[in-house]
């Protein structure tokens, strides 16, 4: 992927995109840094602000994402893949209870410990303003129906 596209992607916020959508190109990696060929994913990895499914995944976890977000196409050479882009921001990160490391400006550098307000959280997958370029966050329904898609694994932070 050309770094303006990464850029893109990574920026993506929470305005809606599709209406003006055009593909961005990405390839699959098929081989680890090691040389090991890598395992097939229903879930391939771009990063942890968004989701990126083959067909599969879509038609699994589109009746659970499909109100809180959009389904944008990739464009891949090799593989039928869809970018998942949330839509939804929840404020719902609780800052004191939360392990943050914070810039001197006091901005959110990163989060070692997260911890949630959950009477905030109304939708199945967010983003919280405090980390306006992810992660993603998705509810426990969401990565069990995923957990029987090839190669795919979600962490559990609250």
């Amino acid at each position: 992927m050309h770094d303006t596209d990464h850029e893109l992607i990574r920026s993506l916020g929470a305005t809606p995109r599709l209406p003006h959508w055009q593909p961005v190109r990405v390839n699959l990696l098929s081989t680890q840094d090691d040389g090991q060929k890598r395992t097939r994913a229903d879930l391939p990895w771009l990063g942890e602000h968004v989701l990126v499914l083959r067909p599969a995944a879509v038609s699994t976890l589109t009746p659970l994402l499909e109100e809180w977000g959009e389904f944008l196409p990739l464009s891949c050479p090799t593989a039928d893949l869809t970018l998942y882009h949330a839509l939804t921001e929840i404020d719902a990160l609780d800052e004191e209870a939360s392990e943050i490391i914070r810039f001197d400006d006091g901005t959110v550098l990163a989060v070692d410990s997260y911890a949630f307000r959950p009477e905030k959280i109304t939708a199945p997958v967010f983003t919280v303003p405090q980390l306006p370029h992810g992660p993603l966050f998705v509810s426990e329904d969401i990565a069990a129906a995923a957990a029987d898609l090839h190669g795919t694994d979600f962490t559990a932070v609250f």
